[in-house]
């Protein structure tokens, strides 16, 4: 019976910088469905909803906040039971349990941006030892601006696509259309030719309409080759 209820994420995983954690409860049963939550440590814990009723193809989150960080409290597994009574012309009738596990890890590793920020004390470091040595850095006054350069930009020459290539892409949004649109004008009119297929036919209206959109293309065509030139 309890697999018409999903409980996700099964796991919970709490830190000293992240102390609450939710989780939820999905009822895809045809009948409403009462919960209550219970802990194996409640004095650890804060549960929002420790019980509620779900009604069919509902589904209710459930926040728990740990209020006990602490060294002593690290890796140790705890675990919440969900305890599922199916609600069944007006009485509750117990079909099972799930079990949510929690556990307290240390403090998150410190972003990359600590790292970055050491070399960066280094080549402050280098740049004020070279500047010991005034011949030496006047005789190379631009290797070291350009070895900056190099090592903040993250993209090499052969990721840029070159402009020739990016330029006949663009024209070629604009010569499509216009080349289907003149093939389309070249079809007969409607009973104009007898035994033409249907699909091959097409009314004067909508000649039309394909007339003005490629007088439309062609104007933006001609600007953008002008831009192009430019």
């Amino acid at each position: 019976m309890t697999a018409s209820i999903v409980v996700a994420p099964p796991n919970l995983c709490f830190h000293s910088s992240e102390p609450e954690q939710k989780f939820e409860i999905f009822n895809v049963h045809q009948h409403p469905v009462k919960f209550v939550v219970k802990a194996t440590a409640p004095e650890k814990y804060i549960i929002s909803n420790t019980e509620g009723m779900i009604n069919t193809q509902c589904k209710v989150s459930i926040t728990v906040t740990h209020v006990d960080v602490c060294v002593t409290n690290e890796n140790v597994r705890d675990k919440f039971r969900i305890y599922f009574s199916l609600l069944k012309n007006k009485k509750l009738e117990a079909i099972g349990h799930r079990d949510v596990s929690a556990v307290l890890y240390a403090q998150k590793k410190a972003s990359p941006m600590r790292a970055e920020g050491g070399s960066i004390t280094t080549s402050t470091t280098t740049t004020s030892s070279s500047s010991s040595s005034p011949a030496r850095r006047s005789s190379h006054p631009s290797s070291a601006s350009s070895r900056s350069v190099v090592a903040q930009s993250p993209l090499s020459v052969s990721e840029v696509p070159p402009p020739d290539a990016v330029h006949g892409h663009n024209l070629l949004v604009y010569l499509v259309p216009m080349v289907l649109g003149v093939a389309a004008l070249w079809l007969p009119t409607q009973d104009s030719v007898p035994g033409t297929p249907w699909y091959l036919e097409l009314s004067v209206v909508t000649k039309h309409t394909i007339c003005f959109f490629l007088g439309v293309l062609v104007t933006l065509f001609y600007k953008r080759v002008q831009q192009t030139e430019r």
